[in-house]
């Protein structure tokens, strides 16, 4: 076993099962990121990792760009770095989250959502 996943210091970093949820949409947007984005050779290396982005830009048309507000966003994530208690396991779909705790506190539900009006295409409710 790698020794980062024996490190029980990086759990800090991660949402573990039974502190967020996750929508079916979201879920499925997850698998679609996973499907397209994370090649076949790297499969069992890398996974889909659900993190708080705080600094997002979005390009407008004639190279404007507009600042967004903080969201959750995809992001493909190595395994072997990961701490085996951080794995969510929806379906045989496995995935981790990093969201940092404050904000998970803050939100009512505790759910990561789809929303396609979002930069990200996710939410937090």
């Amino acid at each position: 076993m790698d020794p980062a996943n024996d490190n029980d210091q990086q759990l800090q970093y991660y949402r573990l099962p039974g502190e967020v949820s996750l929508s079916e949409a979201a879920l499925e947007y997850a698998r679609e990121f996973a499907e397209a984005l994370i090649p076949e050779e790297t499969e069992g290396r890398d996974l889909v990792a659900f993190c708080w982005a705080t600094n997002i830009r979005v390009r407008l048309p004639v190279n404007r760009w507009t600042e967004q507000a903080p969201a959750p966003a995809l992001f493909s994530h190595d395994r072997k770095a990961t701490p085996e208690a951080a794995f969510h396991d929806l379906g045989g779909f496995r995935f981790v989250v990093r969201i940092p705790k404050e904000v998970l506190a803050a939100s009512e539900r505790r759910l990561i959502d789809y929303e396609p009006t979002s930069a990200t295409k996710l939410t937090l409710r």
